[in-house]
Parts: C-alpha cells; sequence; structure tokens
C-alpha cells in the first residue's frame, strides 16, 4: 500500500460528523458519504483531497432543500438541480441550471413552480434577475 492506495472506512468525527467512503493519504477522496450530526444533513458522492468534488447528491433535511449535480471543490458548480420546498410543503419549487461558486448563475435556467408550470430565467450570483 502506497501513498496512492485508497482504503475503505468509517470515521466519527469530534463533532459526531461521519464519514462512509473511501480514504487517499487521510484524506477522503473517491465515493462517500458524510453525515452531518447537528441537522442530519448528508452528501452523497464524488470526493477529491477532502472536498466533495465531482458529482453527489447534498440534502438539507431541516430545509427539505436538495442538490443533485456538480461540486468543484467543496461548492455546488456547473450543472445542477435544486429543489426546495416551503415550510407549509405546499409550495415545491425547482431550479435546473449552471452553477458557479455555490451561486445560481445561469441565462436560461429552467424554473418549475409547484402547479408543474416551467419558464426560463435568468439568475445571477444566486439571485432571481428576470424571465426569458
Amino acid at each position: 500500500s502506497g501513498a496512492d492506495s485508497t482504503i475503505k472506512g468509517i470515521y466519527t468525527y469530534p463533532n459526531g460528523d461521519v464519514y462512509e467512503g473511501t480514504w487517499k493519504a487521510d484524506k477522503r477522496h473517491g465515493k462517500g458519504k458524510m453525515t452531518y450530526k447537528r441537522d442530519g444533513d448528508f452528501y452523497v458522492g464524488d470526493w477529491k483531497d477532502g472536498e466533495k468534488h465531482g458529482e453527489g447528491v447534498f440534502r438539507f433535511l431541516a430545509k427539505e432543500q436538495e442538490y443533485k449535480g456538480l461540486f468543484k471543490n467543496g461548492k455546488f458548480e456547473g450543472q445542477g438541480t435544486y429543489m426546495w420546498e416551503d415550510s407549509d410543503k405546499e409550495t415545491k419549487q425547482t431550479y435546473e441550471g449552471n452553477f458557479h461558486l455555490g451561486k445560481k448563475q445561469d441565462q436560461n435556467a429552467l424554473f418549475t413552480f409547484t402547479n408543474g408550470d416551467t419558464a426560463h430565467g435568468v439568475w445571477k450570483d444566486d439571485k432571481f434577475m428576470k424571465w426569458k
């Protein structure tokens, strides 16, 4: 086993977070799942040098939100889908488009409303700008 080999394992951090997956050079690397104890959020997907990197799903349990798509250096980056529900659980909306440095950033993102209607819009720095 050299420095380039990967191992599988489970590690519980002092704060209670748990990582189950592959490791390389003492860093999360390859496929794995991180469960965050504080609120039960979890990430399942690709890791590189200890960071979320590649394809994955991050589920925010308390907020009823989920991101599925690409990650780079721990942030949403590239194509992805972000779904969220309002606290009354009657409103569910979805953004499908590009992300940059963890924020919605797209000139023609597809937005799906609760009733299933869709529209294309412009998003910049995580803020809705206008419909197309």
